[in-house]
């Protein structure tokens, strides 16, 4: 699912992009995913979100209109693989290594993650989420 060619190729470039970005640390990875499954993921929202209404979706200081849902049973099969990929051992590895942050935990509990959805005209403003976990 993750490129890992791509990933691997280009960590020293990763690495320097993360420790020069400004105004503050970041990396994106390119063609993270290849396109079909980066669509499949994408098709399955309407599946694992059908239950949710961005009508009474979130709304607060830091989100308006945003819904999602952590339960990787709601998912389709592409979606909870992405979710399984990003906390292995391999991928937090590959992030530790990218940032030099040691050490980095995965969220496969996907308290506070998962899918997330916003439509026209909706936000999520920058902000502190889930520490305490």
């Amino acid at each position: 699912m993750i490129n890992w060619a791509e990933l691997e190729a280009n960590r020293s470039q990763y690495e320097r992009a993360f420790k020069t970005a400004k105004p503050f640390r970041h990396v994106a990875f390119e063609n993270f995913l290849n396109p079909e499954t980066a669509r499949r993921i994408e098709d399955g929202f309407d599946t694992a979100l059908a239950h949710k209404n961005h009508a009474s979706a979130k709304s607060h200081k830091d989100v308006f209109k945003k819904t999602g849902t952590p339960n990787v049973k709601l998912m389709t099969a592409e979606q909870a693989g992405f979710f399984d990929e990003i906390n292995s051992p391999r991928f937090i590895a590959f992030l530790g290594e990218v940032t030099g942050i040691d050490p980095i935990f995965g969220d496969p509990e996907l308290r506070g993650g998962g899918l997330h959805s916003s439509v026209r005209d909706a936000f999520l403003n920058v902000h502190t989420d889930f520490n305490f976990h």
